[in-house]
């Protein structure tokens, strides 16, 4: 995805999916915009969704994300994603902070 378009702040308050190896790897939200093209990422844990860790990332770093206006339309493509795998079972682990 192309996002040279986009204002820094375009990204604030957005919530993604990260994934590894093709999988949903973690969650989270867009915190803040920091200098430099640097942002504070929330990360929220799978079972509850509620705050597990931050982390600070470049945009570059981020490439891989997917971005969604509200969390409800994150978890809607979760389950979708999930629903299409269900012959295969995921166990997520919370994300540690380093």
């Amino acid at each position: 995805m192309d996002y040279s378009d986009l204002d820094n702040r375009s990204f604030v308050g957005m919530h993604f999916l990260s994934y590894k190896d093709k999988e949903i790897d973690s969650q989270g939200q867009v915190m803040e915009s920091l200098e430099n093209g640097f942002y504070l990422l929330d990360y929220f844990e799978w079972a509850m969704g509620t705050h597990s860790c931050s982390h600070i990332k470049n945009l570059n770093e981020m490439k891989e994300f997917k971005f969604f206006t509200d969390k409800e339309h994150a978890q809607r493509t979760i389950d979708i994603y999930y629903d299409n795998k269900k012959h295969r079972e995921k166990s997520f682990q919370q994300v540690v902070c380093k």
